[in-house]
């Protein structure tokens, strides 16, 4: 089974499109005339290309479906053309139904309009109804059931509708197939095998089905369909041939897709690659047809000569009246040949009204000559074989340039020249246009006037004018006018009342001159300023000299002058040159602001006539606003207080001023104090000093307004703004500096020496002594680097009472006392000026009964008490009876070794140095403290510490490490954790500290 899906392309022929258009000419071709280039679109006419659904009285389409239409074009020429693919295709409403190239697709129910447009042309409305019909069944639409073995026939499909309706479908169709028949790429079924063979179709979810027979039918014979016994074939062209075959069911079958056919001589012609006839050259030959060992009877092929097929006509289409052009003939043969047929063609002129075509233009072997304004139509004919016509337009001649002269350039004012315009046209001849021109001059042209009336150029005044003549947009080259002046006759001097000058300064006179035939209508002398024209003459160029136009007053004193032009000089008079006056007044200042305390000096100067500028500073009165604020000595303005004032200098009629801004006093120096001494090591230190303002008043300085810098950071270095720190020893630079002005600025040297004590620490066991008891006092040094060191042997040690007494080593004796009360002292460390104190106090032993602070075992040899704190229950388990006992928690034996330390509610003696018998010494103390009633209390010895360790007891108190033991020369020290198996450890060292037990044994 093969499976084959199509999309079938359904068209409209040409003729049914003519048909539907209406209105087309024709030219005897069965074709409708192509519209031509210079004609317009009309109108469109759209129609059903080929209806898809049947049965309904109205256009309709379901959804899902589609419908193609066709666009014709109507021209201005009368010619219609198909246009679908041209036009923009609409519908009016996109949500119901989409329109590609002419093909609309259903998307929803409802009622469109359809339209095709191009440019401004619009066609008539389509009406078009999209219907919720769905299809109900298929039939597959096929003319013959039996079928030729190789033969091929179309198929479609025909879907019935919910709305009763049939349409055509074509799209998304799939074709199944059994052995025998196939559906190729174009739609088509073709029979392959002889037998029964069954077509399938299915359509959304529908089927149908046909029964097909395939014939194997016979075939007999080959046929060349010819319109005669031969064919023939002009050289160049080409001819389609069509081979039937014959078969024994009596039926024939176009082979012409299959056959071959042979040519005996493929010179004279050849098949091409599509399966055509081509003709090569003259000459006759013979082809026949061949396909399954069947051959088709020969025919004789006749190639003639070539023809003339089509005349190509070109011409320009304007010619300007009066002059030739040459018009083309080109004729095209079948072959492809091209030859000229210029001057061998029949030619023929029609004008495009009813004037004789012959007036206008002529046509002798293709040369065209015009004779007349108007248009034609031209076109030429050799043989049978006509061109078409081509329009060509004769236009008058058109001026092409224009020609401007005088009769002579050189004139005088009031003078007359006659001047000429000529024009060139683009036929070839000339025209005088002298009154039909415009002639124009520069826009501020004053030296010629022009008359166009009698075609004249008249002199005004002296100088050069360019004039063009010009007709609308042509314009000549153009001519230059030069008017010279007339003979001068007189020259005037209009000496007014500008004498005499003094020395320095520009006296400028006015000349005034008449000229030969300037006269007014009375006939007077017209006079005519000439000063910018005329030379000046001194007798004493060192009284007063000429600056071009000027005189110039240089020493004291008279001459004579005058002026000259064009030869003729003026009447000489004298001129009186006074000494120079001043003319006016300045003053400069060193500054325009200053500071309150600063002093301004002003400077004035005056340009006299004769240019010199000279100093008048002594000269001047100088004049100050407010004097409080600033007053003046000479030219010296003295500034007091901040403000604002105007100066003012007077010197003749002249006053010049000028004003100066005064801002509050400046600081102008600032210094130091200094440091007397060496700076400790690692002391900081706050640098002071003072500043003097520019009224000389002392003021404080603002350490966060300078700069502060050290030379050598690493001997000393600036913390914050104004305070340093000493960092090592040595000698460096320190600098300070305005931040508005770092001219203003201090430097001096800060020696840096060894770190000194700057405090004294107490360090005791603890600040609790009981009466009869020592404790060993230890101090510390706090140096000015925030280094330490234990000075106790250094101090002076001093107590404020008797009730403590501390001896220069630094034992602290509590003095027994038989009051209970309690008391303190104050106890004192001294070293050089550094001094420090601490609060001490005495108390009474205090006798409590809580809990037992020693346990008691009993031995062979005796019964032996400890001095530890075990728990009730361990006391409890040896039958251990209480007594009343002495609470020493609080009891130190040494400084700085010994330690409270409380493990769960019992304390603990910890941290002893059997070095300096501080564990012997413990010991002691409890006796001396009768501690239980008892005065023997002793170090215990190894073998008592290991009886210790033994008590069958769970106290964690048990379980501490490393007690020492009486062996204090052997340092040997024993481990109460049972967990180790080598308790004791003999041999520690000097300065190990370790846990204390002292035993009394009754």
């Amino acid at each position: 089974m093969i499976r084959f899906t199509s999309w079938l392309l359904l068209f409209c022929t040409l003729g049914i499109l003519t048909a539907c258009g209406g209105g087309g000419s024709s030219d005897g071709t069965g074709e409708a005339p192509k519209p031509s280039d210079k004609k317009t679109l009309t109108s469109i006419q759209v129609n059903i290309k080929q209806a898809t659904t049947f049965g309904l009285l109205k256009p309709a389409i379901a959804v899902g479906l589609t419908q193609s239409y066709d666009a014709v074009g109507y021209y201005s020429d009368g010619a219609t053309q198909v246009i679908t693919d041209d036009v923009t295709w609409q519908v009016d409403n996109e949500a119901l139904a989409v329109i590609t190239n002419g093909k609309v697709e259903g998307l929803k129910s409802g009622l469109v309009m359809i339209t095709a447009s191009k440019g401004n042309v619009f066609s008539q409305e389509i009406r078009l109804e999209i219907t919720d019909a769905v299809p109900l069944s298929i039939n597959i639409d096929l003319k013959e059931h039996e079928m030729l073995l190789g033969q091929k026939q179309d198929i479609s499909l025909t879907a019935k509708l919910s709305d009763n309706s049939a349409s055509r479908v074509t799209d998304d169709i799939v074709w199944e197939t059994s052995d025998g028949i196939k559906v190729d790429s174009e739609g088509q079924l073709v029979a392959t095998q002889a037998g029964s063979a069954n077509l399938t179709a299915s359509y959304r979810g529908l089927i149908s089905s046909i029964e097909l027979v395939v014939k194997p039918a016979e075939l007999r014979e080959l046929e060349v369909e010819v319109k005669s016994n031969e064919i023939n074939l002009p050289k160049g062209l080409t001819k389609t041939l069509i081979v039937k075959g014959f078969y024994s069911n009596k039926e024939f079958k176009d082979l012409s897709n299959a056959a071959k056919l042979v040519i005996d001589d493929e010179s004279i012609a050849y098949l091409d690659k599509q399966g055509k006839l081509v003709a090569l050259k003259e000459g006759r030959t013979r082809l026949h047809a061949e396909y399954l060992s069947i051959e088709s009877p020969s025919i004789t092929v006749v190639i003639t000569a070539e023809k003339l097929t089509t005349l190509v006509i070109s011409a320009d289409e304007t010619i300007i009246n009066g002059l030739n052009t040459q018009i083309k003939i080109t004729g095209e043969f079948t072959n492809k040949k091209q030859l000229s047929f210029t001057g061998k063609a029949k030619w023929f002129v029609k004008s495009t009204d009813q004037l004789d075509a012959s007036r206008i233009l002529t046509v002798v072997q293709g040369k065209a000559t015009a004779i007349g304004q108007g248009s034609v139509h031209v076109w030429a004919q050799v043989g049978n074989v006509k061109s078409e016509s081509i329009l060509i337009t004769v236009i008058k001649a058109r001026l092409q340039t224009l020609s401007l002269t005088v009769d002579t350039p050189n004139i005088v004012p009031n003078q007359m020249t006659s001047y000429t315009v000529i024009g060139q046209y683009d036929n070839g001849t000339k025209k005088d246009l002298t009154n039909d021109s415009l002639l124009r001059t520069e826009r501020d042209n004053h030296n010629v006037r022009l008359n166009y009336r009698d075609a004249k150029i008249i002199g005004m005044h002296p100088g050069i004018a360019t004039i063009t003549a010009s007709r609308g947009e042509i314009f000549s080259d153009p001519i230059t006018m030069t008017v010279t002046k007339a003979k001068l006759t007189k020259l005037m001097v209009d000496l007014g009342p500008k004498l005499p000058v003094a020395s320095g300064l520009n006296l400028k006179l006015d000349v005034y001159g008449t000229y030969e035939y300037d006269n007014d209508d009375a006939g007077e002398s017209i006079i005519h300023p000439v000063t910018s024209n005329v030379t000046w003459h001194s007798q004493d160029p060192a009284i007063v000299s000429v600056d071009k136009q000027s005189l110039v007053g240089k020493l004291p004193g008279t001459t004579q002058v005058w002026c000259s032009l064009d030869g003729l000089e003026s009447q000489h008079f004298d001129v009186i040159v006074t000494d120079a006056e001043a003319q006016s007044l300045r003053i400069t200042q060193e500054k325009k602001t200053t500071i309150a305390g600063y002093s301004v000096k002003y400077h004035a100067f005056s340009t006299y006539t004769d240019n010199k500028e000279l100093e008048v500073t002594d000269l001047v009165k100088w004049h100050s606003s407010d004097i409080q604020k600033a007053f003046f000595t000479g030219n010296t303005l003295n500034t007091k207080h901040a403000g604002k004032v105007t100066i003012r200098a007077t010197f003749g009629t002249f006053t010049k001023s000028a004003s100066l801004t005064i801002s509050n006093a400046k600081l102008e120096t600032i210094k130091l104090n200094q440091v007397q001494d060496d700076i400790p090591l690692g002391q900081t230190y706050t640098l002071s000093g003072i500043g003097i303002d520019s009224l000389d008043n002392e003021i404080s300085i603002d350490v966060n307004k300078f700069n502060w810098n050290t030379a050598d950071n690493s001997i000393v270095t600036f913390i914050s703004d104004g305070e340093i720190k000493a960092m090592k020893e040595g000698s460096t630079e320190v600098t300070v500096s305005d931040k508005t002005d770092s001219s203003i600025k201090y430097s001096m040297y800060i020696q840096v020496g060894p770190k000194a004590l700057k405090a004294i620490q107490i360090n005791a066991t603890s600040f609790d002594l009981i009466y009869g008891t020592d404790m060993k006092l230890g101090a510390t040094g706090i140096y000015t680097d925030d280094t330490s060191n234990n000075i106790s042997d250094q101090v002076e040690w001093s107590s404020k009472s008797e009730v403590i007494t501390v001896d220069k080593n630094g034992i602290a004796l509590a003095r027994t006392q038989d009051d209970s009360a309690s008391s303190n002292t104050t106890i004192s460390a001294k070293l050089g000026d550094i001094q420090n104190t601490a609060n001490f106090f005495i108390s009474n032993i205090n006798v409590i009964v809580e809990k037992p602070s020693v346990v008691s075992i009993t031995s062979n040899t005796g019964s032996a008490v400890f001095s530890l704190t075990p728990s009730k229950a361990l006391l409890r388990m040896m039958d251990f009876n209480p007594l009343n006992k002495a609470n020493i928690g609080r009891l130190r034996a040494e400084s700085d070794h010994i330690i409270y330390e409380g493990q769960g509610s019992h304390p603990q003696f910890k941290h002893f140095n059997s070095k300096d018998r501080s564990a012997t010494q413990f010991c002691e103390n409890l006796s001396n403290a009768g501690l239980d009633g008892r005065h023997n209390w002793k170090l215990a010895s190894v073998k008592e510490l290991l009886a210790l360790r033994s008590a069958p007891s769970s106290d964690k108190t048990l379980k501490d490490s490393d007690y020492f033991s009486n062996s204090t020369d052997t340092n040997t020290m024993v481990d109460l954790n049972r967990e180790n198996d080598h308790p004791v450890k003999k041999n520690r060292p000097n300065d190990i500290l370790g846990y204390v037990s002292c035993v009394s044994i009754n």
